[in-house]
């Protein structure tokens, strides 16, 4: 029970940070940009890695898809930071105390990533032979059900965000408007 209520504030800690960078982007219409749209994937990649150990029960499997994603939301977070590192040529987007969306990405994924392999330690949450089932309850059913739509809700609209931004061409470095609402309106 205790890695079950673990992995849910993983899972909700996630769904923060990517409804914290859409508040960004439709608060202070900060567009993300390509490596922005991959670091969201990766934390959403990581989540859904989380939401099959509350599904299917807990695997180090599970964790593996969870740690593979963090890596890969590290590297396009480094990737962007080695971008504007250099001085003179500039940053993106609006500073969150004192540091972009990009490093805090990079901070959070190296934190969950020691987060992960610490909840990957702990041997009694994985189902020995003779109790490969585990019991759930309806309101851990139900808590379970409400994290999976709002992941779907959060696949939906990066989906979105994407057409609205790209339309289906690629997507510019630098963009400073939604392409496909330009051509509708223009």
């Amino acid at each position: 029970m205790p890695m079950r209520v673990l992995n849910i504030f993983a899972i909700l800690l996630i769904f923060g940070v990517l409804g914290s960078a859409f508040a960004f982007q439709l608060q202070l219409s900060e567009l993300p940009c390509p490596l922005c749209f991959l670091q969201r994937f990766g934390l959403l990649c990581a989540a859904f890695g989380l939401l099959l150990n509350l599904r299917f029960g807990f695997r180090a499997s599970h964790y593996a898809v969870t740690l593979m994603s963090l890596v890969f939301t590290s590297w396009a977070a480094l990737n962007h930071i080695s971008m504007h590192i250099i001085p003179g040529t500039g940053w993106y987007g609006y500073p969150f105390y004192h540091l972009h969306l990009y490093t805090w990405a990079f901070i959070i994924s190296q934190v969950a990533i020691i987060g992960t392999l610490f909840m990957l330690s702990f041997k009694s949450q994985y189902p020995s032979e003779t109790n490969q089932f585990y019991y759930e309850s309806f309101i851990s059913k139900s808590i379970m059900h409400l994290l999976f739509f709002i992941f779907i809700v959060l696949i939906a609209a990066n989906m979105a965000s994407v057409l609205f931004e790209c339309g289906l061409s690629s997507c510019p470095g630098d963009p400073s408007h939604y392409f496909t609402l330009h051509q509708i309106f223009k």
